[in-house]
């Protein structure tokens, strides 16, 4: 059970990613860069094939400016309406 939430939690913090550089408009080659790796290994973590090490998601909280227990915790539904949300509350 224990290696299903693993998955799970790699598999819904690759598809917050992939959200959130689609809303900002960053490209996977942006996002490498500063996370100061490959495309190709950007890839892989947007795929869930690779983890974030500690440092790198330091990098992504501050980017995205949001927690990546968030990432992994919402659903796709629930981070579009939470970037919906945040942008609205920017513009008031």
């Amino acid at each position: 059970m224990l290696g299903y939430s693993i998955f799970f939690c790699y598999k819904n913090l690759a598809n917050s990613l992939r959200v959130f550089r689609h809303y900002k408009s960053y490209t996977q080659n942006y996002l490498a860069k500063k996370l100061g790796i490959s495309q190709s290994d950007y890839s892989n973590i947007e795929n869930g094939k690779t983890a974030l090490c500690s440092k790198k998601e330091k990098i992504v909280k501050a980017l995205y400016q949001i927690t990546i227990a968030d990432l992994i915790r919402f659903t796709e539904d629930e981070l579009l309406e939470y970037l919906i949300n945040k942008k609205r509350l920017s513009i008031q």
